[in-house]
């Protein structure tokens, strides 16, 4: 198998591991989600309603899927507005599901 194809299909399976652990995190915890995978509500829930097949389509997309972000360990820290806006959301998430 020529390097390139299979840098491609490497690519491929990274993706769809990501795209799979992310519709998990959507579905299960959206708050964590935007948290953890630093995306937007509208982008949490698009990933949450993805299909089998449409994922393993944007997989073979020949780029990558996943955001690359390196927090700024010096202001690591979540501020008070942030954290007011994470337990406003939590607190929603938990009412929606009772």
């Amino acid at each position: 198998m020529p390097k390139e194809q299979s840098f491609i299909d490497d690519l491929s399976s990274i993706n769809l591991m990501y795209l799979m652990y992310a519709k998990e995190l959507a579905k299960t915890h959206p708050t964590e989600a935007i948290w953890v995978l630093g995306l937007s509500a509208d982008e949490v829930e698009n990933i949450s309603q993805l299909t089998p097949n449409y994922m393993n389509q944007l997989a073979k997309c020949g780029r990558t899927i996943m955001r690359i972000k390196i927090p700024d360990i010096t202001n690591s820290v979540v501020g008070m507005g942030e954290l007011t806006i994470l337990m406003g959301m939590v607190e929603n998430e938990e009412q929606q599901t009772a």
